[in-house]
């Protein structure tokens, strides 16, 4: 019986081969996809020597496979370790098939047959052959099923606008060779030679659209496909992770060449290269802010007051001190009073909720606190063991003497609590070893670290960079006044104290960029880091201000920072995405597959940091250090690497793009979140049965965290009280900008949420009064403008129209701009509205 005659059979072949087939696999392309493609193909041609050949039909031989099914297991077995994933469609020619295609989806498949081949599960090459057998079977059942039969059993339409409907082509032993491939991405054609019956070698062809591939990305596609061909005949029952893609030469490259410059470790602590910068410049500038000037022997001098007055006070080696403090030069004291006595510092940062503050001390069983006047009756401070407030004078008779108890290296420097995956915050241990392998890396330029900004609060690892690479080497200070950084903060403080140098997070960076491109004028660098970089914004910078160089870092707190640097110094150097760079000294990057496989270049993989600079691991959590720092299988007994769960891939000229990520960490505006943690909180709350959050980007450069809720029985969302709740407990840029109600959360056919059915938010805007004055208009339109929104009420608040804290110093900077008046943040939070704002302008 032909399969046309039963339909039953018909229905599970053609579902099997066409129902849900992915959207796009993940090639190594050298470029984006362009919108409108120009589908120029090239050709590489490449051959397999005759005993290779015979090889080959041997092992297909024992398998009862022909050359078709070997070369297209080869090719399927080679997209899955490139990075495509283990549902790989190819495309094979067929007869025209009867019927009367009408376009799209349906003209394709009366030309070829699909190919649907699982890689999943890590299978022999034999195993991964005896499938595709199965599959080849399968799918030449269908050669004469009508088109019209076809889409009577197969939903068409989701495929409408693709063309081709899958994106790799493979011809074995056809006339044409990879001619007339036109729309692929890529065509494999293999023509087999004959001397009169005896196998003569292989033919290749490799096709190419030149539009994402180089020549030099097509060669290296066709040599690892002839290693893969050859694998069948020699290494038939070896698992597909485990046959060698790389050559000798490339390993090397990707293991050792492209690492970071190897250079002699230094085993100074903080503290002894401080107190050497002491005695090598002790009337040099080391900090200024406000009034404030600090040569580095008053510093120090202050510092060693403050630190007796901690070993006084029973200071335990490496015990934690938390911070809570504004920034100013007191806060320096503080940090390096801290570590002189032997302990680690402990930042609190100033705009979390005192009960996030409270349970980070309770966790790091930090019993002293240091803090200022400012914050001296905050709850934190009121429930430390011991708070003391630094003072603003210098030392009064104190023995200001340096102490003789001296840190060890390995010793922690800090604890730096980021967002927790499981709802709960986890503190990260950072050695002195580390942060000075961070400071006296060769990718700083002594020269822009004369004058360094410091405007990151203590507790977002960037403070690190800001502090210690300048305080240590030839470089000085200059502390960033309270409030927020905008443009004319920025131009101020070069004009001012001539700064030289700043480290700002990518999103403050484009909105400082966005307000005034010149800002950074008469600045020699800016380090950008903590989220994707616009290169827009890096452009219309350097273009603005000649003489400065952009130079994007990558890494994360586990890491000290940064472990990859780049350095941009011209708007037309950047033609796409902003790479994260090269590997720093003694940095070890690897991207690895699933299996902790090097991946070649242009191949998407998880990112795994080595060498220096690594955290010692997760406070009091030695299970998660375990799962996160692991075994470094590339060097030698000890040495660890940290898996980051982000997505990387190098390209050919051995510079790092980010990609992505793995798991359900984001990072919006500079700060690392964990959804999850998010969700856990918001879970707690009685109105919600069930919630999801991720972020969305509605709007180009717009990030923001939105969250769906599904009510508990009987109950509504309330998105003003779920914000607060939630506020309570989290800081506020962990808290959603927009909350919306589900009857249910939308699930994919295996049970994972389906973001892509989850609707956007509507931020609402206008659903209230209009102006009454022209001021109110004049603010409506700023409030509209900020927001992205077409109209805004005088009654509708700021934040909960979708605003955030980086927004706010927007709107806050127009203000400014507009009116000459300069608007505290904290005036915004409690006076939201226009009419409310209106009445105080």
């Amino acid at each position: 019986m032909s399969i046309t005659d039963d339909a039953a059979l018909l229905t599970d072949y053609g579902r099997r081969s066409l129902a849900s087939l992915p959207n796009e696999l993940v090639l190594p392309t050298d470029r984006p996809r362009p919108v409108r493609g120009s589908s120029v193909m090239d050709v590489h041609r490449f051959g397999l020597a005759p005993e290779t050949h015979r090889a080959i039909l041997a092992a297909a031989g024992e398998a009862g496979a022909t050359l078709s099914a070997v070369v297209h297991a080869a090719v399927a077995a080679l997209l899955t370790r490139l990075g495509a994933g283990g549902d790989v469609p190819l495309a094979a020619p067929v007869a025209t098939r009867p019927g009367v295609p009408l376009g799209g989806p349906a003209q394709f498949l009366a030309h070829h047959r699909v190919l649907r081949i699982d890689t999943s599960r890590d299978p022999s090459l034999r195993e991964l052959l005896e499938q595709v057998q199965e599959v080849d079977r399968a799918a030449r059942a269908l050669d004469d099923v009508s088109v019209e039969r076809l889409a009577e059993v197969v939903d068409l339409a989701p495929y409408a606008g693709r063309s081709p409907l899958v994106q790799v082509c493979v011809r074995v032993n056809e006339q044409t060779g990879a001619t007339g491939t036109s729309g692929f991405d890529l065509a494999v054609a293999l023509t087999e030679c004959h001397d009169g019956r005896e196998p003569a070698g292989i033919v290749g062809e490799l096709a190419y659209d030149t539009d994402l591939f180089d020549r030099a990305t097509a060669e290296s596609l066709a040599e690892r496909l002839v290693r893969l061909l050859t694998a069948f005949s020699a290494e038939a029952g070896t698992p597909l992770s485990r046959v060698e893609l790389l050559s000798g030469r490339e390993r090397q490259t990707l293991l050792e060449t492209w690492n970071g410059a190897q250079r002699p470790a230094d085993e100074h602590t903080l503290v002894e290269l401080f107190e050497a910068r002491v005695r090598a410049t002790p009337d040099a500038a080391a900090v200024e802010g406000g009034e404030v000037s600090l040569t580095f022997a008053e510093l120090n001098a202050r510092a060693n007051a403050l630190a007796r007055r901690l070993v006084g006070d029973g200071i335990r080696l490496e015990e934690p001190v938390a911070i809570l403090m504004n920034r100013s030069p007191q806060l320096i004291v503080a940090v390096l009073a801290t570590l002189k006595a032997g302990g680690c510092y402990l930042p609190l940062h100033l705009a979390h909720p005192a009960e996030r503050m409270l349970r980070t001390m309770g966790d790091a069983d930090a019993r002293i606190l240091l803090t200022d006047a400012a914050h001296a009756r905050h709850e934190a401070a009121l429930s430390a063991a011991t708070a003391i407030v630094v003072p603003e004078a210098g030392p009064h008779g104190s023995d200001t003497a340096n102490l003789d108890r001296k840190p060890l290296p390995e010793q922690a420097a800090y604890v730096m609590y980021t967002s927790g995956s499981t709802g709960v915050p986890k503190g990260i241990l950072v050695s002195h070893r580390s942060v000075v392998c961070l400071a006296l890396d060769t990718s700083w330029n002594d020269s822009s670290l004369s004058r360094m900004l410091v405007q990151s609060p203590l507790a977002f690892d960037p403070s690190t960079g800001e502090i210690w690479p300048a305080l240590l080497r030839n470089g000085q200070l200059v502390v960033a006044p309270p409030g927020d950084l905008d443009a004319r903060v920025v131009k101020g403080l070069v004009e001012r104290h001539g700064v030289t140098s700043a480290l700002l997070s990518g999103g403050l960076f484009r909105m400082i960029a966005d307000d005034s491109e010149d800002a950074f004028s008469g600045m020699l660098d800016v380090h950008l880091g903590g989220e994707v970089i616009s290169p827009v914004a890096v452009r219309k910078v350097l273009e603005a201000c000649p003489g400065l160089v952009v130079r994007p870092q990558y890494g994360p707190t586990e890491a000290t920072l940064a472990v990859t640097h780049h350095r941009v110094e011209r708007a037309n150097e950047l033609t796409g995405d902003v790479p994260i760079g090269r590997p720093m000294d003694n940095r070890r990057v690897y991207v690895l597959d699933e299996h902790l496989n090097p991946v070649p270049p242009n191949t998407t993989g998880e990112l795994y940091l080595g060498g220096a600079g690594l955290a010692r691991g997760y406070l009091g959590n030695p299970g998660l250090t375990a799962a996160r720092f692991l075994p470094d299988p590339f060097h030698g007994t000890g040495a660890r690497m940290y898996r980051t769960a982000d997505l990387a891939r190098w390209t050919r000229d051995g510079v790092l793009m980010f990609v992505g990520r793995t798991d359900d960490q984001v990072k919006v505006r500079g700060y690392r979140i964990e959804l999850g943690e998010v969700e856990t909180v918001l879970a707690r709350q009685e109105s919600v049965r069930k919630v999801a959050v991720i972020v969305r980007e509605d709007q180009p450069g717009d990030e923001r965290l939105v969250a769906y809720v599904v009510p508990s029985a009987g109950r509504t969302v309330d998105p003003v009280v779920l914000a607060e709740q939630a506020g309570t407990t989290l800081p506020g840029y962990m808290v959603p900008s927009a909350f919306v109600a589900l009857s249910e959360l939308p699930l994919t056919a295996n049970g994972k949420l389906d973001r892509t059915a989850l609707p956007a938010p509507d931020y609402g805007g206008g659903s209230g009064r209009g102006p009454r004055t022209s001021r109110e208009e004049w603010l409506c339109d700023l409030f509209a403008e900020v927001l992205g929104l077409p109209r805004v009420s005088i009654d509708e608040g700021f934040f909960t129209l979708g605003g955030d804290s980086l927004l706010a110093t927007r709107l806050r900077a127009k203000i400014r701009a507009g009116l000459g008046v300069d608007l505290r943040a904290q005036v915004l939070v409690r006076n939201p509205t226009v009419e409310e704002l209106a009445k105080l302008l």
